[in-house]
């Protein structure tokens, strides 16, 4: 449950302006002090903690109850429920390989920019191999110039951090606020064991840094085709994994398709709104991609705090995201937020990555959730109710396997109107997901798909407006893939029709009832023109009939001697069909009884057989005795009154034949004996 905590927090000493999803933040010094190091509270070692000095104020690292916050020179100890925390120090010290042998894992932090001149962070910055500083070239021919630790998707150029020099070193420039990005990569990457500041979750691996700014100025504004275009940036340069600390109330389908189409694992931040992304979604948090994990934030005490976007369909996890203390540009200090929370996640799939050369998205989110702490403080607010265990996840390292199998699609063509259907459903056994389907007109190898070739299919219905070749393309997220070059057949039959027709009773006109039929695209025209035609005649002409309508009649003139019928479906296919109305006089009618007793109140039916079996009459029916038997249009008979009477069947040409029907009194009319 939610616990408001308002009533017991401390002033922060300095406020910043609140980034992104209303996070807020605090700094550990005043403006007009120097950046001198505090001297750190003592606290006992539990197994080799980094000698970093603030790393007693870390309590989502390690919770015993109790940890330090910082108000300028000053510390204050804070209390806590023991045990809310990720189990980093343990997850430490199970991790089964040093830092040396761990693989360079790359995060894009797609943000603000982050400071890559702080003493905790230069070490830990990406840098581009093929990029010669400062030389006004691209280098590598990726479309950037200079870019040596990201790209400025705001300013569209190389600086990725804004300064604002001081006396006593620098500060965030407050025209372009860069501290909610630098904050994020402390949390991640901030160097261990250097003796200041702090220790990022994974920086016990090798990581790296990658710097993709996408929002700026003073409101810290941004774009969505900004982060599509740094996500796709992240995704060339190679990075594994992208922290999303930010999310809009818009949906963006191109957005959509860029995560889930990419390589990485993506943590993104629920939202700091409290409010329910199941009815008020934000994305990308609200994505339900394999690739993507969306993250709330709890508070020292285990409880989702009152600020926090949740969603029992909608959000994965939480996180630790009050009072995180991290590096801001020049110095350190407070935020909170899902912001805080979701880069806590990503260092934890970090080391995960770290461990593993082939390691897909999927298999990071799933170890991260099974492995969780369960809190019954989040029943009912998020998918998984607890917050991540770093040690058990290390401890399931060796647990995971490698997906091998390849994806498939299974493919069903059907026809609406002028639209060729193609029901594609697509299936990745192997258990990464699926990554991306693609097709094209044609036909084509599978590397032709390599970039972004080919259209992306949304949904498993692709409309086509053609037939032919297609290539289908379909790949998971293990890079596992299958490519499909299939015939998409059109349709190319013809509507059908069903016709009869009979004469009227005194031979005044013919009705002629019909239905046009159409299995694929369906029927789009019907005329007609009395006569015989050739379907090329109602390109001006022919009397319209609505083709929605499932059976049509007309009434013709005995001297009609033919009737064309054209109809045409939605795909372009038509055909002409001619009916050739004749009157044929019966020349005999049986009835299937010749006579037959009845009680009272009994029905039954007489069934008339026309000779010749193709005559056009029809019968009427009469009753020679209406007091005892009644009989209707259809030939039913119902026994009214006692005695006998005759059913006379005439035909429309006059041909008669009779039935003689007995009609015995009710039970009551007999004595009893």
């Amino acid at each position: 449950m939610y616990k408001n905590r308002h009533n017991k927090k401390i002033i922060f000493a300095a406020l910043l302006t609140a980034l992104f999803l209303s996070g807020s933040a605090t700094t550990a010094f005043a403006e007009e002090t120097d950046n001198t190091t505090p001297a750190p509270v003592s606290e006992p070692v539990i197994f080799e903690r980094p000698n970093d000095p603030y790393i007693d104020a870390l309590w989502a690292y390690d919770n015993t109850g109790f940890f330090t916050h910082y108000y300028g020179f000053f510390p204050v100890t804070h209390y806590s429920i023991p045990d809310i925390d990720m189990n980093i120090w343990d997850a430490w010290e199970a991790y089964p390989l040093t830092k040396e042998e761990t693989r360079t894992i790359v995060i894009a932090i797609i943000d603000t920019g982050v400071d890559y001149r702080h003493p905790d962070l230069k070490d830990q910055m990406w840098i581009n191999p093929n990029e010669i500083p400062d030389n006004g070239i691209d280098d590598d021919g990726n479309g950037y110039i200079d870019d040596i630790h990201g790209w400025d998707f705001f300013n569209n150029d190389a600086t990725v951090c804004h300064y604002a020099e001081t006396a006593n070193g620098y500060t965030a420039n407050p025209d372009d606020n860069d501290n909610h990005g630098t904050h994020i990569a402390g949390i991640i990457a901030a160097t261990a064991n250097n003796g200041i500041g702090i220790a990022g979750v994974a920086s016990n691996v090798n990581v790296q840094i990658m710097s993709l700014k996408i929002h700026g100025g003073t409101s810290s504004s941004g774009s969505v085709s900004s982060a599509i275009k740094a996500i796709q940036y992240a995704e060339a340069m190679g990075a594994d994994i992208c922290n999303l600390s930010w999310g809009t109330t818009n949906y963006s389908q191109a957005l959509e398709l860029t995560i889930r189409e990419s390589s990485m694992l993506f943590v993104t931040a629920a939202g700091n709104n409290g409010l329910n992304n199941n009815s008020t979604p934000v994305f990308p948090a609200s994505l339900r991609l394999p690739n993507l994990i969306s993250v709330g934030y709890i508070d020292h005490d285990g409880y989702l705090d009152i600020s926090s976007n949740y969603g029992v369909s909608t959000v994965d996890i939480a996180a630790p995201g009050e009072e995180i203390f991290s590096t801001l540009v020049g110095t350190y200090g407070y935020s909170n937020g899902s912001s805080m929370a979701a880069p806590h996640v990503t260092g934890l799939a970090a080391m995960i990555y770290a461990y593993h050369d082939n390691i897909y998205p999927a298999q990071v989110k799933e170890l991260i959730i099974n492995t969780m702490i369960p809190l019954s403080s989040l029943d009912g607010y998020l998918i998984n109710p607890g917050i991540p265990d770093a040690y058990a996840a290390i401890q399931s390292l060796y647990d995971i396997s490698a997906d091998t199998q390849e994806p498939f699609l299974l493919l069903e063509t059907t026809y609406e109107k002028e639209n060729i259907l193609v029901h594609v459903d697509a299936y990745d056994a192997g258990g990464s997901g699926i990554r991306k389907v693609r097709y094209i007109y044609g036909s084509r190898p599978a590397d032709y798909f390599s970039g972004d070739n080919g259209t992306a299919l949304l949904d498993n219905v692709l409309y086509l407006t053609k037939a032919g070749y297609y290539t289908f393309y379909v790949e998971d997220y293990a890079g596992n893939y299958r490519i499909y070059n299939t015939y998409i057949e059109d349709d190319t039959l013809a509507p059908d029709i069903a016709a009869s027709y009979q004469v009227a009773p005194n031979y005044g006109y013919i009705s002629v009832t019909f239905s046009a039929s159409d299995a694929d695209s369906g029927v789009k025209t019907i005329k007609y023109l009395a006569g015989e035609f050739n379907k090329d005649a109602f390109l001006f002409a022919g009397e319209q009939l609505n083709p929605a309508q499932e059976q049509h009649t007309l009434y013709v003139s005995p001297d009609v001697t033919a009737i064309t019928f054209y109809l045409a479906d939605y795909r372009g296919n038509s055909a002409a069909y001619v009916i050739y109305p004749e009157i044929i006089p019966a020349t005999s009618v049986h009835l299937n009884v010749s006579e037959r007793s009845l009680d009272y109140m009994e029905t039954f039916r007489l069934q008339p057989l026309i000779f010749p079996w193709l005559s056009t009459d029809g019968v009427s029916y009469a009753s020679t005795d209406a007091s005892v038997l009644v009989v209707d249009s259809s030939g039913l008979v119902t026994a009214i009154g006692t005695g006998e009477a005759y059913v006379i069947v005439t035909t429309y040409s006059g041909v008669s034949a009779a039935c003689k029907i007995t009609v015995r009194p009710p039970l009551s009319y007999f004595p009893a004996t």
